[in-house]
């Protein structure tokens, strides 16, 4: 994934969690997860690319 997509993503984040995702060339990185248990982290993943998804066009067909 190049910046310019990664900072169109991150727009639609709440701004309290821009610092935990971290972009470097082609991946992302999310900070503090580690301390999460398994199910809390499965859950914050769905709601934030949930989040994230509304970034992206809608499917025409």
């Amino acid at each position: 994934m190049e910046e310019p997509a990664w900072n169109l993503l991150k727009a639609n984040l709440p701004q309290h969690l821009h610092s935990r995702f971290v972009y470097s060339k082609g991946k992302v990185t999310i900070r503090g997860m580690a301390v999460l248990n398994a199910e809390k982290q499965l859950d914050s993943l769905i709601d934030w690319l949930g989040k994230m998804q509304g970034a992206l066009p809608e499917a025409q067909s």
